[in-house]
């Protein structure tokens, strides 16, 4: 084995996936703004699965932790209205997530939509992949800072027993990976459809590689 070809191979390969990030190409430069509405919409759903009276109790979910209400003036009641500015906020550090597993993937390159239905699909998983891996170490990030501001033990492994005696550590970390799991599955649906839908667009006659 040839140890400095090996060592230029991995070093090009390294500069390679920088210049994902510091010199992304993006043929499309409107498809970072509809996935970014995207993902704000991903929120809005879930915002609405826990609020809307039109959901039936046994299918609801508990409020995240996210879904705050922001003041309004007096003798003002706007229903839901007063959540839009939180839900927008998740959505957007969402959105945030996903331009990066975008980047990582070559997902802004025309061939992420308009080669095969196979490699829109790839490029979009290996976006979300990476987008969740984000997401999951940010997520540990802010809930050990929770914890540890609170004086509570950020490394108690929730158990039945813990639940059962009010463990505020454990009811926290478990709320958290509740909601990180609606976060992901409903992004990776949304995101998925939206990706299937761009490359069949982009099929159409005359569009080819045009941008939208």
């Amino acid at each position: 084995m040839d140890l400095r070809s090996e060592f230029d191979a991995g070093l090009a390969y390294g500069q390679q996936i920088k210049s994902r990030f510091t010199a992304p190409r993006i043929d499309d430069p409107g498809l970072p703004f509809a996935d970014a509405l995207v993902c704000v919409s991903g929120s809005l759903f879930i915002a609405q699965w826990a609020l809307s009276p039109l959901v039936p109790n046994a299918l609801k979910i508990p409020p995240p932790s996210w879904l705050t209400a922001m003041s309004l003036p007096g003798g003002i009641d706007w229903r839901g209205i007063p959540y839009i500015l939180s839900t927008i906020e998740h959505g957007a550090a969402l959105a945030a997530c996903w331009v990066l597993g975008a980047l990582a993937a070559s997902a802004y390159e025309s061939e992420a939509f308009t080669g095969t239905w196979q490699t829109a699909l790839t490029r979009t998983w290996k976006g979300g992949a990476f987008a969740i891996g984000v997401l999951i170490f940010s997520t540990q990030l802010s809930l050990y800072v929770s914890l540890s501001s609170q004086g509570l033990d950020p490394y108690t492994i929730p158990s039945q027993a813990g639940v059962d005696s009010n463990s505020a550590a454990d009811r926290q970390i478990l709320t958290t990976a509740f909601e990180l799991i609606c976060d992901c599955s409903v992004q990776a649906v949304q995101l998925t459809l939206f990706r299937l839908y761009r490359w069949a667009d982009a099929q159409g006659p005359g569009k080819g590689t045009n941008q939208r």
